[in-house]
């Protein structure tokens, strides 16, 4: 127990109360900043390695999300970011291939599968690492006839997926390529209107009030809890 948190327990602090808030807060900025130099650490060569262990397998990647939007806005990462997110299709990340991030220094922390609930259907959708402390979250693309569906799920406490979305993509173009600190990378078909449709048109522009949950995104396809959901796995230790 750290010296901040036992004074904060002295002085009677409850969940819910003045005191809990305020020490929840600073504890939740603490840990994002600390998450925030991580990125801007090993963000490059976390990349990098991911960039090898594609090219040893021959296989394609691409950014995604909030690293993609950081590439195309930024040429950088977001100034707020604090992960990382890729992307690639689903059969490419074997078994073999997720031993072969391991032996670059991935640690897998965690996985969503997706779970088809009328139907029963349930895949990985979603591999998440760590490197050298560093969030790295792997996105597959599931192959639907010529296009790809990219699934988001939404967690709450306890590790319950509230919301679920997903995105389709033509998966018969070629990827393209971005720069990140002048270092080329993977990237979707247009990452312009990729872009465009995961944070509206105006994505050059910071909007503070945008989000994801309740259909903020036009162009998603939302979830509700009996049509599609997702299932956290943690590692068997």
């Amino acid at each position: 127990m750290g010296i901040a948190h036992k004074i904060y327990t002295a002085l009677g602090g409850k969940e819910g109360s003045f005191l809990q808030k305020k020490w929840s807060a600073y504890c939740i900025n603490k840990d994002l900043k600390a998450k925030q130099k991580l990125l801007r650490t090993y963000g490059v060569e976390a990349l990098q390695e991911f960039k090898s262990v594609c090219q040893e397998f021959g296989v394609g990647y691409w950014l995604e999300f909030g690293t993609l939007l950081g590439a195309v806005r930024h040429k950088s990462f977001i100034p707020h970011d604090f992960d990382l997110d890729t992307g690639m299709m689903e059969a490419d990340c074997t078994e073999e291939f997720r031993e072969a991030l391991k032996a670059h220094g991935f640690v897998l922390d965690h996985s969503f599968d997706y779970v088809n609930v009328k139907t029963g259907e349930r895949r990985t959708s979603e591999y998440a690492f760590h490197y050298k402390g560093l969030a790295f979250d792997i996105f597959l693309g599931i192959r639907e006839g010529n296009f790809r569906k990219v699934y988001c799920y939404e967690v709450e406490k306890g590790d319950v997926v509230s919301s679920s979305r997903s995105y389709s993509f033509d998966c018969t173009t070629p990827l393209s390529t971005v720069t990140i600190n002048g270092v080329e990378l993977g990237a979707p078909t247009d990452p312009v209107q990729t872009l465009s449709w995961y944070y509206g048109e105006n994505f050059m522009h910071p909007d503070p009030n945008w989000t994801s949950r309740n259909g903020g995104n036009p162009k998603a396809t939302y979830y509700t809890t009996d049509e599609v959901t997702g299932v956290l796995v943690r590692p068997e230790i």
